[in-house]
């Protein structure tokens, strides 16, 4: 009875608690103060998303499978980011801004988790112009610390209100074609005529989230973003942002099952995988040669996104399964490595790593299980999620696809490696005071326990991504 309850006002809750926190965050004057209520809120949200079932959402929004697996993902993470802006907040911007910086934060977040509901293509939109603009308002506000943090805010505005106009031209033809807006509406009785309309809507939408994801080649607000607008702003977008954008990615590509057999919907399917081998390999040389610890995060996360990509281009329940399990081994890894560095300058040279595992011990474990997270090293849940991408791809024998995973798994031990090293192996280094505060450690805490605490056991994780999974992989 309690269960059933709850499970019927946690989508009320999910939706409700950040716009509240934004809320408090800007009414309530002492900026201490504010951050206790906001992220008290930040948790109940956390929570909430623990118990969202199957069914009815509030505002017409509809909870599936897909929906219980992904929300939980966005919401953890940006209950985190949201703890950790006690600090973050008041580090990057004026310190008059700190409570406009941590309402725009909560704002984004609420965007972000709003989308994870959204089945209808205009709603979606919404939801994603809110979470996008939040954060390029939010990296706008670190130009106290850092002039450049203005220059990437503008770049990431302009790429986003490019990927959203994308976004809106290709639910206009879908909708024209199909005279709806659910990707459930596509049929394989539908002319050539309209399954060429549904195939540029589909591509449309699919550029736009791939940029809205940081997907290489259409991530060129990516580095900046990450390396000048800010650590809070750059900490969401990688743990929530990206994923979120991620998730109706999915649902995208799972319109394309409902194509079957055909020939335009098979070249659509490889050409996404394409996508997602380029974005691997592109994202990977760039990680290995970055110079700034927080940049290479922008290219890592660039080739853990064409992972994901390949994945829902296998479709199936496999495909789709091995996606959403691979997305929540990426964000514990984002927030493991940016959470890491966010207790550095507003830079983060790879210089200043040196010895940082010694200075900073628990900032420095996070970055260490980010770092192995991203090797894909045995005992972390990227080591699982990796033999379930490179599964997918053979299991549809596009040895190409996992040619290009493993290849992007050899790279990222290089990438990871230059991350590790400095940490631990090498001496000396600046003499900065230890970096421990309240706000932040929960930041860590998580990463830690998701990159190796999951790993050990990820059994209950992988059944919910395969319902997910199967979900997705269902044909109209």
């Amino acid at each position: 009875m309690i269960g059933a309850w709850l499970g019927a006002i946690a989508p009320m809750i999910v939706l409700a608690a950040p716009v509240c926190a934004a809320a408090a965050a800007m009414l309530i004057t002492p900026f201490r103060v504010a951050w206790i209520v906001s992220s008290a809120l930040a948790a109940l949200t956390a929570a909430a998303a623990l118990y969202v079932t199957p069914g009815p959402a509030p505002f017409g929004l509809a909870v599936d499978a897909v929906t219980v697996i992904a929300l939980p993902v966005l919401a953890v993470a940006g209950c985190v980011c949201m703890i950790a802006g006690g600090h973050l907040a008041r580090a990057d911007g004026e310190p008059g801004a700190a409570s406009a910086a941590l309402a725009l934060g909560h704002l984004s977040w609420f965007g972000w988790l709003g989308a994870a509901f959204a089945s209808d293509m205009i709603v979606a939109l919404a939801f994603v112009v809110i979470g996008w603009m939040g954060l390029s308002a939010l990296a706008a506000l670190g130009a106290h610390a850092n002039r450049a943090a203005l220059t990437s805010a503008l770049r990431h505005l302009v790429w986003c209100a490019l990927a959203s106009l994308a976004l809106a031209i290709g639910a206009a033809l879908f909708f024209n074609a199909t005279g709806s807006v659910d990707g459930a509406a596509l049929s394989l009785a539908a002319s050539s005529a309209t399954a060429r309309t549904l195939m540029l809507a589909c591509a449309l939408l699919l550029i736009g989230l791939a940029a809205l994801a940081g997907v290489a080649p259409l991530n060129g607000w990516a580095a900046p973003f990450y390396g000048a607008g800010g650590r809070m702003a750059g900490l969401l977008q990688a743990s929530v942002g990206a994923f979120g954008a991620l998730v109706l990615l999915g649902r995208v590509a799972a319109s394309l099952e409902a194509f079957g057999e055909d020939a335009l919907a098979r070249a659509f399917a490889v050409g996404l995988a394409g996508l997602g081998a380029i974005s691997v390999i592109t994202g990977s040389i760039q990680a290995i040669g970055a110079r700034d610890a927080r940049r290479l995060c922008a290219h890592a996360g660039a080739a853990q996104a064409g992972m994901i990509l390949i994945a829902f281009a296998t479709g199936g329940t496999g495909g789709f399964a091995a996606g959403l399990f691979h997305m929540a081994a990426a964000s514990a890894c984002m927030l493991g490595v940016l959470g890491g560095v966010s207790v550095l300058d507003a830079r983060a040279p790879m210089e200043g790593l040196v010895g940082f595992g010694r200075r900073a011990p628990l900032a420095g474990a996070a970055l260490a299980v980010g770092a192995l997270g991203l090797m894909a090293a045995p005992l972390t849940l990227s080591f699982l999620t990796r033999w379930r991408l490179i599964e997918s791809a053979l299991a549809a024998q596009w040895w190409w696809a996992a040619g290009a995973i493993i290849i992007g798994s050899l790279a990222a031990v290089g990438y990871g490696g230059r991350l590790l090293a400095p940490l631990y192996l090498s001496r000396g280094g600046e003499s900065d005071r230890p970096a421990w505060r309240v706000s932040i450690a929960p930041l860590h805490i998580v990463a830690i326990a998701a990159g190796i605490g999951l790993g050990l056991n990820a059994s209950a994780l992988w059944r919910a991504a395969e319902r997910g999974g199967a979900v997705l992989g269902m044909t109209p």
